[in-house]
């Protein structure tokens, strides 16, 4: 029994020490709309399992991933952030020029014509992977210098006190996502998201991006 509290300890200190920075940046995504929950979810999971895979590589065999070239995916952030960025303009540029449209008649559009429903469902499933593999992303290199920490934590441990730490840490992100996603759920943290964060939402991430950057030491490959 006291082992049992012991590694749950170890695994909650372990997960909350190297995750304070990935609660904000998971808070941050629940708040966008353009990210739906289960994007989100499944995001953080394979982040997590991917960072705790190389940790379990890097013990077993010693291929230790440089933490400065799992910095480099901050890169991706700040592509998506300035791929929003053009996204608003062109929309705000459409909308300056709507005037141009004035002389289609309506029965040029036939309403019955809907487009076919597999295009529909292509088109969400892309957006959907498209949102997981950026969340991933995000929380695999964000958490780069966390693997630092799992590789001696991984090699203090036993075969069964690794699954149960393990276990441990999936609950423990279970416990953030949920914490996020709650406190999105306040109005006066929605209202001032939907007032001021969500049209920064864009800057946010490449923000995020420059912070993964210089948090591994990336800059140092230049």
């Amino acid at each position: 029994m006291e082992q049992i509290l012991y590694l749950t300890g170890l695994g909650i200190a372990a997960f909350v020490s190297t995750n304070i920075d990935d609660f904000f940046i998971t808070t941050t995504f629940f708040l966008d709309e353009r990210y739906a929950k289960g994007e989100i979810i499944i995001g953080k999971y394979l982040g997590l399992i991917f960072l705790m895979a190389i940790s379990s590589i890097g013990y077993l065999f010693q291929l230790i991933v440089p933490i400065e070239w799992i910095g480099l995916m901050g890169i991706v952030p700040m592509i998506i952030g300035l791929r929003h960025l053009y996204t608003i303009w062109r929309a705000e540029r459409t909308e300056g020029e709507t005037g141009a449209f004035e002389g289609i008649e309506k029965e040029d559009f036939h309403a019955g014509e809907a487009l076919p429903a597999d295009v529909n469902i292509n088109t969400e499933v892309n957006h959907a992977r498209s949102g997981i593999i950026l969340v991933m992303l995000v929380t695999f290199a964000n958490g780069g210098d966390n693997i630092g920490v799992y590789i001696p934590l991984f090699a203090s441990l036993g075969p069964y006190e690794l699954i149960f730490v393990v276990v441990i840490f999936l609950i423990m992100l279970a416990v953030l996502c949920s914490a996020a996603y709650y406190l999105t759920g306040v109005e006066s943290i929605r209202n001032f998201f939907g007032k001021y964060a969500e049209p920064a939402f864009p800057n946010i991430l490449m923000l995020i991006g420059v912070y993964i950057f210089m948090k591994c030491g990336s800059y140092r490959l230049f």
